[in-house]
């Protein structure tokens, strides 16, 4: 397997994801060369309150600020995403909807992976899909 800068940023940042902490490297490698690469300009929305989450973002660079709506309407900054931050990493299995909205500030290099092809990968690491089924039954009870 080729592996450059990006490709082992990529992976150390998803190893720091608690539900994938101690699986094989193998299955953090193939997570890492899955995910698809995505230039955004300053300024364009990436998920808003109401969308549902279907992938999981990594932010290679650039900014991404979350934020949420006050009751007054105004917009309020909870978080600035930057270089490393992994965003929606447990709402993408659950395709839930989210309640907060994402948009860059500035230019963003981002890494992106879809649910099917995340559960396809991690679905042959037997120890990670049993984790993966207990973090599914706490999201339910």
């Amino acid at each position: 397997m080729y592996k450059d800068n990006i490709h082992m940023f990529i992976v150390s940042a998803l190893a720091k994801i608690p539900y994938l902490k101690g699986c094989s490297d193998e299955t953090l490698h193939m997570i890492a060369y899955s995910m698809k690469n995505e230039n955004l300009e300053s300024e364009r929305m990436i998920f808003g309150p109401g969308d549902r989450s279907i992938c999981m973002i990594l932010i290679y660079s650039g900014t991404v600020e979350i934020s949420t709506k006050m009751d007054s309407g105004t917009e309020f900054a909870v978080e600035k995403a930057t270089r490393g931050t992994v965003i929606n990493s447990t709402s993408f299995l659950f395709e839930e909807a989210l309640e907060l909205s994402a948009k860059t500030t500035k230019p963003v290099n981002m890494y992106v992976i879809d649910k099917l092809k995340f559960l396809s990968i991690v679905g042959k690491d037997e120890k990670l899909l049993k984790r993966l089924e207990k973090e599914i039954s706490n999201q339910i009870e």
